[in-house]
């Protein structure tokens, strides 16, 4: 999930590295007590909300496999997988197409050409 992956990259594996690289190289002092607290609490902390971060939707995902399911379409539309590269969706707006049109090589398109917005 993305509570999983985001607190392991940006507050978990740093703060392993710091310490793990300061324990390795030669010569090095010890981190200061009150940084090594710091860092506990926020490794703990950031456990913490990994774990609460992906119970919802493991669950939900568990939910939807053990039900037969299968993953929702985009945005509830049941018909998207047939209409995946097409243009123009449905109820896109004029300003849109003529930019489309005004695309480098995009202006082969028959919207463009059929439509008479094609500048």
């Amino acid at each position: 999930t993305a509570s999983l992956f985001c607190i392991c990259n940006n507050i978990l594996l740093p703060i392993l590295a710091f310490h793990y690289s300061n324990a390795r190289r030669p010569g090095a002092r010890r981190a200061r007590p009150y940084l090594m607290v710091v860092h506990a609490l926020m490794f703990l902390f950031g456990v913490y909300c990994s774990v609460c971060g992906s119970i919802g939707p493991i669950a939900a995902l568990i939910a939807e496999i053990s039900s037969g399911g299968s993953a929702p379409d985009t945005a509830g539309d049941a018909d998207v997988s047939s209409r995946i590269g097409t243009f123009p969706r449905s109820g896109i707006s004029p300003e849109c197409v003529r930019s489309y049109c005004q695309l480098p090589g995009n202006n082969i398109s028959a919207i463009c050409h059929g439509t008479g917005l094609y500048v």
